[in-house]
């Protein structure tokens, strides 16, 4: 394709310096081993540590934050602030399916209707509401009494709906278990990795707010409340009824105790154990946790 098919997804300040009839094939990472001619790569003034590096790039297209006036022959350069969300944009224009999924209408158990691309090899439950837009891959499972809004995206092998941990012991010192009435009440825009794990709530809904973004083997016990914009990353626990605030970082293989909150904006570190809450605008790491930073 060319650079200026490709305009409608510029990002808004972004600038052509050079030839946008520039044939444009794929996307690379920034190397000369990988971005050649007729590809399309970018470097960021933070990461590329000079622009010499930049200019003498194979690549037929540059997306860069660099300032550079002087146009060259053989490259177009794109400049923008945001030369990583650039990227980003760009990428769903050569994306390829990597599964097959099929076209579905489905009639919700509330009376409505929406149209989502599901593998056959998914179970939904009779009893799920499923938003418009949403990809449900193979493998993943959602029970009955789960919600999800538009335009999710369901990996392989997740699970959203199964019974949380929760036990009582009886008279005779034996485990009785509490029947979870609950359920799982997910916003528009979430992506959930393979083998995710989010449990139905006790008596009110696991919630999970729009634009939530969840890696693969993470688990979410019930009556949690994972708040607008938040990132939980690969193997991460969160145990039952955590309150995650917006925009906060849960990195990966780390673990917050029941009951906790974690503030807006909060970075949870690299197998951080948290065992007190994290007020907002705070970054935590260790066993236990600690606070490392505060905005």
């Amino acid at each position: 394709m060319l650079l200026r098919d490709l305009r409608p997804y510029f990002v808004s300040d972004a600038r052509i310096l050079g030839d946008e009839e520039r044939e444009v094939y794929y996307v690379a990472k920034f190397s000369a081993d990988f971005a050649q001619r007729g590809g399309m790569t970018f470097a960021m003034s933070s990461k590329v540590d000079s622009l010499e590096r930049v200019v003498d790039c194979p690549a037929s297209v540059i997306i860069t934050d660099y300032s550079i006036s002087a146009e060259k022959a053989d490259k177009t350069f794109l400049l923008t602030r945001f030369p990583r969300l650039q990227i980003a944009k760009f990428s769903h224009c050569f994306a390829k399916p990597t599964q097959e999924l099929s076209l579905a209408e489905r009639i919700n158990p509330d009376g409505s209707k929406s149209r989502i691309y599901c593998s056959e090899a998914a179970h939904i439950d009779a009893n799920a509401i499923i938003g418009e837009g949403t990809r449900i891959f193979a493998g993943a499972v959602v029970y009955g009494g789960v919600r999800i809004g538009k335009n999710g995206i369901l990996h392989s092998n997740c699970v959203l709906g199964a019974d949380g941990f929760g036990y009582e012991k009886d008279e005779q010192g034996d485990w009785f278990k509490i029947a979870h009435l609950g359920g799982v009440w997910i916003g528009d825009n979430v992506e959930i990795g393979s083998g995710a794990c989010i449990d139905r709530g006790t008596f009110d809904d696991t919630v999970i707010e729009d634009n939530v973004k969840i890696d693969n083997l993470v688990h979410i016990a019930h009556n949690c409340h994972i708040g607008r914009n938040a990132q939980i990353i690969a193997l991460a626990m969160i145990a039952g009824s955590v309150e995650v605030g917006e925009n906060a970082w849960i990195a990966p293989s780390s673990s917050i105790r029941e009951g906790l909150r974690i503030g807006n904006n909060a970075v949870v570190g690299l197998g951080a154990v948290v065992v007190r809450d994290v007020p907002p605008d705070t970054t935590v790491a260790g066993v236990p946790a600690k606070t490392f930073h505060s905005r």
